[in-house]
């Protein structure tokens, strides 16, 4: 039986579903298995939103046909742990430089994040350079078993986008997140120099604040609205 065989989705492996967990590969990032969820959260999103924008012309989907042929490796793994006792995160880190537009926009989304959870740079950093390649590798899988053609992989690279906003809205209706990933959308486009996905994380921490501060002025602690939806997606 396959990696992907029991968890059955990309979200499914990472949240731990279907009889696996994801406590080897927050190991590998030297994370906790919670503080690996909050991070893959918004992650995710911004990995997934980012392989889709540089997947619109001929030349992109030339490219990421390549790394999925590099990944195409699910098929040699049972389980999560097996996968994550194989990730090379000096090849993570490199999908990210190419994932991502330059070194700033990369840093950029690495220092959001960690700003936007409370956590260090570092930690944001390492759990991004774990997920990078278990992104491919599922894509891998997912291209040979759809029969997807190379022409072809834009677009499903696009559904697979698609497929992890739309289980971010699930989790809890008008949450941070879903209107952060609403963001994405609207902004798919910009071109700027002050990038779409450093915006989108900016987003999170202006109304993570914004969130925090109705939270005191109602003397409520319920762990804020981001904080509820990452307890969703890691339990």
């Amino acid at each position: 039986m396959g990696l992907f065989d029991q968890a059955g989705n990309l979200i499914g492996m990472l949240t731990g579903q279907g009889g696996q967990s994801n406590d080897s590969l927050a190991k590998q990032a030297n994370v906790s298995s919670a503080d690996f969820g909050k991070i893959m959260t918004l992650g995710l999103p911004m990995i997934m939103k980012a392989i889709n924008r540089n997947s619109q012309d001929q030349s992109g989907i030339d490219s990421l046909n390549q790394a999925l042929n590099d990944h195409d490796k699910a098929d040699q793994f049972e389980s999560v742990d097996q996968a994550a006792k194989q990730v090379d995160q000096e090849d993570g880190d490199k999908i990210l430089n190419h994932v991502f537009k330059d070194q700033n926009e990369k840093e950029g989304i690495i220092d959001k994040i960690a700003q936007a959870l409370n956590m260090d740079a570092a930690s944001v950093k390492r759990t991004l350079v774990v997920l990078a390649p278990m992104v491919l590798m599922y894509l891998a899988h997912r291209r040979k078993s759809n029969n997807v053609s190379a022409e072809d992989m834009g677009q499903e690279a696009d559904q697979v986008s698609r497929e992890v906003e739309d289980h971010a809205r699930q989790q809890e209706g008008g949450s941070l997140l879903e209107r952060v990933l609403d963001a994405v959308t609207v902004d798919e486009n910009q071109t700027e120099d002050d990038s779409l996905l450093g915006k989108v994380i900016d987003n999170v921490t202006v109304d993570e604040k914004d969130q925090a501060s109705k939270k005191e002025a109602n003397q409520e602690d319920d762990g804020g609205l981001l904080g509820g939806l990452i307890d969703k997606l890691t339990k």
